[in-house]
């Protein structure tokens, strides 16, 4: 006998490839934005009408980027099927960063100069909260549950913790230095938050809102872009010209890429295989491969490009309630499905029930996983984690079922 499925998805919409992926870079002097296709590492389509782009984010079904324009406070709204602005909301002053809720409902701009974060509704492009935040904010992050943003203020030193549902602030984050870019690891436990003064990365415990570690990177960081997989962050260093490499599980740098020119806020393809870095003193993006750490290529852009955005790296999969009776003895168990991970050499998937292993599917079969003998009324969480062909494991999504 089958009951009624249960499906809790903190992550939704199914994986894509790099060959659907264009990225796109706010260049602020030539008020444009580029189109790169990543397939061929050209520009293919040149984006006016901006002034001063900076922070730019794509939504979660790939239709719309948002685009700040720090010299007349407005987000510009871009549909990506036509590479054509169609819609300019006004926000508060200086907008300078901006991110999106992972189901794709609002967008949070950071307000350099008022001192405030902007949230609009996607589904009227309308300004609906407006949050009073530190001083100076710019990064802007989203956990990956959708439920706290977290806004660095760089001339207050903090961060400021957002409740996406009140829309008031939580708690204030302190112990930073002039921080700026900021990003969730996919599992939403840690947030790396770049220290501009005192180069170095600062990593915060979002259970507690407490700094845990602070990492030596280069000179003068300003952005931070973690892979899918949560292994690995990207840090770049603006006055080092470089790019230092985190291994999130050491919390270490493992190496230093040079031969940027000004580098500023990166963005990582949702395969996880490059990372998009803007070179505001070249008009350049460069472009590396992180499978060896290594520029691939340099592709020339609009003046003085800011930002990289690409629509994000989501997952699926659902968590199914269902019972099996056998001479009169009811099996409750839990009927786990998931999508494949789009990133590559993934040969395992890891499966966790609260925390404690119980089994793995390679990646060449289906993937799915019958969890038995699970007690009725008690709600379970499980975490999938992928494994690469070099051994090492990577987040890839959470699910949480109740038996029946």
């Amino acid at each position: 006998m089958k009951f009624r499925v249960i499906i809790a998805m903190l992550l939704s919409i199914s994986r894509w490839l790099l060959a659907d992926v264009n990225a796109y870079v706010t260049n602020a002097d030539s008020n444009t934005v580029s189109v790169i296709d990543t397939q061929t590492g050209m520009v293919t389509a040149t984006i006016t009408g901006f002034d001063r782009p900076g922070g730019i984010a794509i939504t979660p079904d790939h239709r719309y980027a948002y685009v700040c324009n720090a010299s007349n406070d407005t987000v510009s709204v871009v549909d990506t099927s036509t590479n054509m602005i169609t819609n300019t909301i006004p926000v508060d002053t200086s907008p300078a960063l901006i991110a999106i809720t992972p189901d794709g409902s609002l967008v949070y701009v950071s307000n350099y100069l008022s001192n405030t974060v902007s949230v609009i509704d996607i589904a009227t492009n309308m300004v609906t909260h407006t949050i009073n935040v530190g001083a100076g904010p710019q990064g802007v992050a989203i956990s990956p549950n959708g439920s706290t943003a977290y806004v660095a203020n760089t001339n207050s030193n903090s961060v400021s913790v957002i409740n996406t549902s009140t829309q008031m602030v939580t708690g204030t984050i302190s112990g930073f230095s002039l921080p700026d870019g900021i990003a969730f690891t996919p599992d939403g436990l840690t947030a790396y938050v770049v220290n501009q003064s005192s180069d170095t990365v600062s990593v915060i415990n979002t259970m507690t809102n407490m700094v845990t570690q602070t990492i030596p990177v280069g000179n003068t960081p300003f952005g931070v872009a973690i892979t899918p997989d949560g292994l690995t962050a990207y840090v770049t260093n603006q006055a080092g010209n470089s790019v230092s490499v985190i291994d999130t599980t050491t919390k270490m740098v493992t190496g230093t890429i040079i031969g940027f020119n000004t580098p500023l806020y990166p963005a990582i393809t949702p395969d996880g295989s490059q990372v998009y870095v803007p070179n505001f003193g070249a008009d350049t993006v460069s472009v590396i491969n992180t499978s060896n750490n290594m520029i691939t290529n340099t592709i020339p852009v609009g003046i003085s490009p800011v930002a990289v955005a690409f629509p994000p790296a989501i997952s699926s999969g659902s968590a199914t309630a269902k019972q099996n009776i056998f001479l009169n003895v009811i099996d409750h168990y839990i009927a786990l499905k998931w999508s494949p991970s789009p990133i590559a050499n993934i040969v395992e998937y890891r499966i966790y029930r609260d925390g404690k292993k119980i089994g793995s599917v390679p990646s060449s079969h289906s993937l799915k996983f019958n969890d038995e003998g699970r007690k009725k009324g008690t709600t379970y969480i499980y975490t999938i984690k992928t494994v690469n062909s070099s051994g090492q494991q990577g987040f890839y999504l959470t699910l949480t079922a109740t038996a029946k």
